[in-house]
């Protein structure tokens, strides 16, 4: 996932992690957009760029810390604690190459780039039995799915998880 406010940054870094085979799932502009990518069950590795306000990174790792892996791009230097598990800050100015490295490294590191891989092959494959055994088109299955998470204040890719179970398609 990718934050910043500049729609500019957010296709640079989107193109250079593009180019070194890194895939980009969710690019968004606030922090809301990030923690509602979050409430959905997402998880996994944010690049937050430019400037970070004061409680952020802090706010981000207590609320979601177990599913959250964080790079932080800012000129500003951090105001919070380095946590090697779950934070990287890099001062800017960095090279896409750079960012790269670094991004590829930290996924290795906690495992996500596998794990994200297969949550969403799952939430695919459950919009699909929705699709074949509800007659619901593909938005309709997505919508179905989530707001049955958020009804039940369960991860998206739970609930896709619980139907393939069940249905063992």
């Amino acid at each position: 996932m990718i934050v910043s406010a500049s729609e500019k940054t957010r296709d640079q870094l989107f193109w250079a992690l593009s180019a070194c085979g890194i895939r980009v799932y969710q690019c968004c502009k606030t922090e809301s957009g990030l923690r509602h990518i979050l409430a959905q069950g997402g998880e996994g590795l944010a690049i937050v760029a430019g400037r970070v306000p004061a409680g952020l990174i802090e706010g981000l790792l207590w609320d979601y810390g177990d599913r959250l892996r964080l790079l932080v791009l800012s000129s500003d230097a951090p105001a919070y604690s380095q946590d090697p598990d779950r934070l990287c800050y890099m001062p800017l100015p960095v090279s896409a190459r750079q960012v790269a490295d670094a991004v590829a490294a930290m996924l290795r590191q906690s495992g996500f780039s596998g794990a994200l891989g297969k949550r969403r092959e799952n939430v695919e494959a459950a919009k699909a039995i929705l699709m074949r055994r509800r007659g619901m088109t593909e938005p309709e299955a997505h919508h179905f799915l989530q707001q049955y998470a958020m009804n039940h204040g369960e991860k998206m890719a739970d609930v896709a998880d619980a139907l393939l179970r069940r249905y063992g398609e």
